[in-house]
């Protein structure tokens, strides 16, 4: 599609307020029409990853600047189903404003580092596994590098007590959603999952528990 082509049906669509579409479809084209048209406000733009659309299309930084300035109130909705060999740089580099990311698949500690230097928009994390070894050191360089998350959702990952302590007194205060399974959890010689959960729910300020996953 040519930039005059994307920009007519971008104009035609001036309600569009949610946009779903495979990340092998991006281009600076339709990143800079969606940014040229202001009767355009897009209000989410949700992008899904699948390795078997690899090589990524090459989006510029200046794109990504652009939309991003033109809608600075966007969600980008990022699900990636890449596995933790695949190189997911490319998804997180600088303006692209990834607000919503849930991995699919496990992704590589190099992977969570870059979401932590890379994503500082990034209000929701949904990581359905992680390993081998616990997910601590990548989870508090994300809290770190992302002042705006609130909601965290982890699947099968295990985490020390200790470090989902650390990661929740380091963002207790904006915090609203916490989801992680009890048998993800592994207790040490300080931290217990009972007294973990009680320092967990007065740093909340309401009760909270890991989540209870039957055994089948």
């Amino acid at each position: 599609q040519t930039f005059t082509g994307i920009q007519a049906l971008v104009s035609y669509c001036q309600y569009l307020q949610e946009l779903s579409l495979s990340y092998s479809l991006l281009s600076d084209e339709l990143l800079l029409a969606l940014s040229s048209e202001k009767q355009v406000q897009l209000e989410t733009l949700r992008l899904e990853v699948h390795p078997d659309t690899k090589p990524f299309p090459r989006v510029s930084d200046k794109a990504w600047f652009t939309f991003s300035s033109h809608l600075p109130n966007i969600n980008l909705v990022l699900l990636s189903y890449m596995t933790n060999e695949d190189d997911q740089s490319l998804l997180f580099a600088p303006y692209v404003p990834v607000t919503h990311l849930y991995f699919g698949e496990a992704p590589s500690e190099a992977t969570m580092l870059c979401v932590g230097c890379q994503c500082p928009r990034l209000v929701e994390l949904v990581i359905a596994a992680y390993g081998p070894g616990p997910i601590d050191r990548a989870l508090l360089s994300i809290v770190q590098g992302c002042p705006r998350l609130s909601a965290l959702g982890l699947g099968d990952c295990e985490i020390t007590c200790s470090g989902l302590l650390e990661f929740v007194t380091l963002c207790a205060k904006r915090l609203r959603i916490l989801y992680v399974w009890e048998t993800s959890l592994i207790e040490d010689s300080e931290l217990d999952v009972t007294k973990v959960s009680k320092n967990v729910s007065l740093l909340l300020g309401r009760t909270w528990v890991p989540e209870y996953i039957p055994l089948c």
